[in-house]
């Protein structure tokens, strides 16, 4: 098979649909940033109601599922920036006011009944936030789709 035909077979790997899903949010920055503001705000009463903390475990067995739960919203509230946002003014701002929305959603649920403060829920959260720029400065760097 030529070099052309082994191209076209050869199925798509991830960092082709990174790539991909890159050119997607560069191409539509305001919806996507519409959709993080959106994502802030969802996470407020997630965060801040009593009654509303994610499951801990499946069957009796404690799986501390609602960590990953932190990492993946937290690191997804800082990936959409990571790659919609051009400015690095605009960029630290928005990783800040996740930062910020992580440090304080934690610290609110003291004061809310029923739920307390945790240093490994903000090591959760943290966690998702440095993943997110991790993740983010990457796929930046990853050459165009084709």
């Amino acid at each position: 098979m030529t070099d052309a035909k082994l191209a076209i077979a050869r199925p798509a790997g991830l960092r082709h649909w990174l790539a991909l899903l890159r050119e997607l949010v560069v191409c539509h920055p305001a919806i996507f940033m519409a959709i993080w503001a959106a994502g802030l705000l969802v996470l407020a009463p997630l965060s801040l109601l009593p009654g509303t903390a994610p499951p801990v475990g499946v069957w009796d067995v404690d799986l501390s599922f609602d960590k990953v739960l932190h990492v993946i919203a937290y690191g997804g509230l800082t990936g959409i920036p990571m790659l919609a946002l051009t400015r690095r003014d605009w960029l630290s701002a928005a990783v800040a006011v996740v930062l910020i929305a992580a440090f304080g959603y934690e610290i609110g649920q003291s004061f809310v009944p029923g739920r307390s403060f945790g240093y490994d829920d903000l090591i959760a959260n943290l966690g998702g936030v440095a993943l997110g720029v991790v993740l983010g400065v990457w796929i930046r760097r990853l050459p165009a789709a084709r």
